[in-house]
C-alpha cells in the first residue's frame, strides 16, 4: 500500500511561515514609524536583524518543504529501507499455510496441486508484502530478486500457479507440484520466512 502525502502539513507549514513574516514585517514598520530621524543609525542596525531573522525563516521554510517533497519520491524508491525480519505471529501463521498445503499436495489430486500452487503463490505475495514491496506480485518479484538465491526458481513456480489459473484444460503433474512446492519452500527461507 502506497503512502500518501497529507497535504495539511504542507499547508501548516506554509501557513506558518506566512504567519513569522506577517508578524516581523508588520514588528518592522512599527519600529520604523516610531524611531525618529536622528535614530536612523539605530533603526538601519535593527533592520539589519529583522532582514536576517525573514531570511533565516525563509531558508528554514524552503528546507522543510524540500525534506518533505523527498520523502514523498522516496516511497517507491528501490534504496527505501525494508523491513529484515518477519515477527513470529506472522511466521507461524505461514507455517500453518505451508503444512495445509503439504496436506493437500500428499492427497495426490489435481485440485489438490491447484489449490496448493495458489496458496504457496499467495504466501509468497504476502511475505514480500511484510517486507516492504509494492505492486502486484511480478513487481514485487522484480525488486526482490537480488534476495533469492536462484530467482529463476521463484519465477519457475509464480508461473506454474499462473498455468494453473490462466489455462483450463492444464492438468497439474505431480513431480511439476513438488517442484514448484519445493521452490516455494526456497523462496520462503530466503526471505527468512521459515
Amino acid at each position: 500500500m502506497k503512502r500518501r502525502f497529507a497535504p495539511k502539513l504542507l499547508s501548516a507549514i506554509v501557513t506558518l511561515w506566512l504567519l513569522v513574516t506577517v508578524i516581523t514585517t508588520a514588528w518592522g514598520f512599527v519600529t520604523s514609524n516610531i524611531l525618529q530621524l536622528g535614530d536612523l543609525p539605530a533603526y538601519l542596525f535593527g533592520m539589519r536583524w529583522y532582514w536576517y531573522f525573514v531570511a533565516a525563516i525563509s531558508l528554514a521554510f524552503l528546507l522543510a518543504v524540500v525534506i518533505l517533497f523527498a520523502d514523498i519520491a522516496m516511497q517507491d524508491s528501490p534504496f527505501k529501507r525494508r523491513r529484515t525480519a518477519i515477527l513470529a505471529g506472522d511466521k507461524e501463521r505461514i507455517r500453518v499455510k505451508i503444512l495445509e498445503c503439504d496436506v493437500l499436495i500428499r492427497q495426490g489430486t489435481a485440485s489438490n496441486f491447484r489449490s496448493a500452487v495458489v496458496t504457496l503463490d499467495s504466501l509468497l505475495d504476502y511475505i514480500l508484502t511484510l517486507h516492504g514491496y509494492t505492486g502486484t506480485l511480478g513487481e514485487k518479484l522484480k525488486a526482490a530478486d537480488k534476495r533469492f538465491r536462484n530467482p529463476n526458481h521463484v519465477w519457475h513456480a509464480h508461473k506454474h500457479r499462473n498455468q494453473l489459473v490462466h489455462q483450463i484444460d492444464y492438468e497439474p503433474l505431480p513431480l511439476e507440484t513438488k517442484e514448484s512446492y519445493n521452490y516455494f519452500l526456497e523462496a520462503f527461507e530466503d526471505l527468512g520466512a521459515l
